[in-house]
């Protein structure tokens, strides 16, 4: 992930191209083993993202997205792949 940082004393903010998941330190402190999980399932789909080109995670994502095409969807996955290199 980009960042970590702390709103407030109760919360941590963790940013990642535009999503943003704000987690509770106590739920982190009494959930370890779900975090490991969340985080390594997190990068191993932004791993897999750098790794592929887009034409090809386009096809394999238009059955989840039946109003867009795979060119549609090709030219979304560019422009996050072109942000992540920023």
């Amino acid at each position: 992930m980009r960042s970590a940082k702390e709103s407030g004393h109760s919360e941590i903010l963790i940013s990642k191209l535009g999503r943003e998941y704000q987690i509770n330190i106590s739920y982190i402190k009494n959930n370890k083993d779900t975090i490991k999980k969340f985080t390594k399932a997190i990068n191993k789909g932004l791993k897999y993202v750098q790794k592929k080109d887009s034409k090809t995670i386009a096809k394999e994502l238009v059955e989840f997205f039946p109003d867009m095409t795979i060119n549609d969807l090709d030219k979304m996955i560019k422009r996050y792949k072109e942000n992540d290199a920023e």
